[in-house]
């Protein structure tokens, strides 16, 4: 999945939730679950998991390579609530652009989606 940007303006929070519901809607496995497990899809592949899991487990698992917050966005669609909520990692407090956040440790409910873009990175 390539990264979301434009040129040097801070990208809008509505594009990146237009891209989490377009790419979290083309993923089979989202498809599939019927709001039973916890779905990880996005830059890092897709993979189903038990309700109960929280983000740092599910993308640790996921991951080949040790996985830095810092490249990427990490999302998770909570159903119930209809929204996405980004997704803070220790020590950072802020997790951006979501005004709504959770702890990548808070266990998860059937139904959510961790959704992960790369971060674009320019020097």
């Amino acid at each position: 999945m390539p990264s979301l940007y434009n040129d040097i303006a801070p990208v809008p929070t509505e594009n990146f939730s237009r891209a989490y519901l377009g790419f979290m809607a083309a993923t089979p496995e989202w498809q599939k679950s019927k709001d039973k497990e916890v779905i990880v899809c996005g830059a890092l592949g897709s993979k189903i998991f038990k309700p109960g899991v929280s983000v740092d487990v599910a993308v640790q698992s996921i991951s080949k390579e040790p996985f830095y917050p810092s490249f990427y966005h990490v999302a998770v669609w909570k159903p119930r609530a209809a929204a996405f909520y980004g997704v803070r990692f220790p020590p950072r407090l802020a997790a951006g652009p979501s005004v709504r956040t959770i702890s990548s440790k808070e266990p998860l409910a059937a139904g959510d989606v961790i959704v992960i873009f790369e971060r674009a990175v320019s020097f």
